[in-house]
């Protein structure tokens, strides 16, 4: 008689006699093991139905939870949500109380304006979607800053809400949030201080001028000092506030800069050549994001070095403000 042998998967026992030529199948292991598979189809089964988005052998649940991935994908094209689950998001079942939570949050930043339009607002929304009919999810706040997409430098307050219409095959993302400008402007003068240091080379005792160090370096002497003459009286206007201008390099004729807003983690890159005597500077930038502001300041003629960089930041800054409703504060 050949000994028992046993397979881990089936857990099946094997007998062999070698009187009767035939094979003897223990299955009691394989029953059990039967048992616990069921079990834990069961326990996935449950997990599954109790998911934000319902039963996810569904199709239809699996695409509601794969177009809102594929928004924020769209949303936040330099973060990964391949490893984002059923349960980091959740689900509203009161569209009254989304509703009545945006309404807190606006009306506590923009009282007077929101006041005048939050009817019209929701109208808008209700014409293109049909609110009351709309599936309404928030993607839960990643607890580190740095693995949050909505994560911003001096946040007071965020939420975001993603209402899916299944009729219409629509979904509005809705991302709302409040800076502290005081944070944000603290963090910009660290920022200036430490990008100053690394720009100039320290003088001697002496007197002696420092090397210009950082990327900033190589010429361009008369144009950098436009350039901070420029930034500092800037500062102080509104849109100044909002709008960061970092410069990288100058020459005689171009400079090379970056412009963000103060609370967005990426700065687009830009040129702009002054020639000088009286004629229009020009700007460059390989930047897709830029494209259409490109367009519009390529199509004024700046003569001086400050109308340059003020008109650059001003077309920015309200490119940006039409397309979201208001910069600043307000995401």
């Amino acid at each position: 008689m050949a000994p028992f042998t046993s397979h881990s998967r089936s857990l099946v026992a094997v007998k062999f006699s070698k009187k009767s030529n035939t094979r003897v199948y223990v299955s009691a292991c394989a029953r059990s093991n039967c048992a616990s598979m069921r079990a834990r189809r069961r326990r996935a089964a449950a997990a599954s139905a109790a998911s934000p988005f319902g039963d996810l052998s569904t199709t239809a649940n699996v695409r509601t939870m794969v177009s809102l991935i594929a928004v924020l994908n769209a949303t936040f094209p330099h973060y990964d949500f391949s490893g984002v689950s059923p349960n980091d998001f959740t689900r509203h079942t009161s569209h009254q109380s989304v509703i009545n939570a945006v309404n807190s949050h606006l009306a506590s930043v923009l009282p007077d304006y929101y006041a005048s339009m939050c009817a019209r607002w929701w109208h808008a929304i209700n014409m293109q979607l049909g609110i009351m009919e709309c599936d309404i999810y928030s993607l839960n706040p990643e607890p580190e800053p740095g693995s949050d997409p909505m994560w911003c430098h001096g946040r007071v307050w965020s939420c975001n809400y993603f209402f899916y219409s299944r009729k219409l095959k629509r979904v509005l993302f809705l991302r709302l949030g409040a800076v502290s400008k005081t944070a944000v402007m603290a963090a910009q003068r660290q920022h200036m201080h430490h990008h100053g240091a690394a720009m100039g080379g320290g003088g001697d005792d002496d007197g002696g001028g420092g090397g210009g160090g950082g990327a900033a370096g190589g010429g361009g002497g008369a144009l950098k000092a436009e350039f901070a003459a420029w930034k500092k009286a800037f500062a102080g206007e509104e849109v100044g506030e909002e709008i960061e201008v970092e410069l990288t390099s100058a020459t005689d004729t171009k400079l090379e800069l970056t412009m963000k807003f103060v609370n967005e983690d990426d700065a687009h890159a830009f040129s702009v050549t002054l020639p000088g005597g009286g004629k229009a500077a020009t700007f460059a930038s390989s930047d897709d994001a830029l494209d259409e502001w490109l367009a519009k300041v390529s199509g004024e003629s700046y003569t001086t070095t400050a109308d340059a960089l003020s008109g650059a930041a001003k077309t920015y800054y309200s490119l940006e403000d039409d397309e979201f409703g208001g910069g600043g504060d307000d995401d």
